[in-house]
């Protein structure tokens, strides 16, 4: 056998040896260590049985590359159900009926202001001080 046919052989034979063999892990270093291995033995010629021996050798040894652990699966983060924003309501007496009722924030952005004084009943001893009317209207006091 010349040189470029043992070159072959021995590609095809590491080929079968590592398809035939789940626990190498294939990389160069590796590789390199089966190759290193059998040329120190003299070995310049080998088959798949021969790697086979040379694997379980280095591996006694403890002199090849582990396979690394594969990363941890993360599942994606379950969404956190979302709470319903709670409506704002403001509790007022209805102007038609004289009841007590709640308003939703729309009712009350639509009311004029005679409609909200009477609901709310800013009128009398709840309704704005002179202080606080003469603030709105941007006049000072006397």
């Amino acid at each position: 056998m010349d040189y470029e046919e043992a070159r072959k052989f021995n590609g095809s034979e590491m080929r079968a040896f590592i398809a035939s063999e789940p626990s190498f892990f294939d990389c160069p270093e590796n590789r390199e260590a089966l190759i290193d291995y059998l040329l120190r033995q003299d070995c310049v010629i080998a088959d798949a049985a021969t790697y086979q021996a040379a694997f379980l050798r280095l591996r006694e040894y403890g002199l090849l590359e582990e396979r690394p652990e594969p990363e941890p699966i993360q599942e994606p983060p379950k969404p956190q159900p979302v709470a319903e924003p709670t409506p704002e309501v403001f509790k007022g007496v209805d102007p038609a009926t004289g009841l007590e009722r709640e308003f939703s924030r729309r009712e009350v952005q639509r009311m004029d202001s005679l409609t909200y004084r009477k609901a709310f009943g800013l009128y009398g001893e709840n309704g704005p001080t002179e202080t606080l009317r003469a603030s709105l209207l941007g006049n000072r006091l006397p």
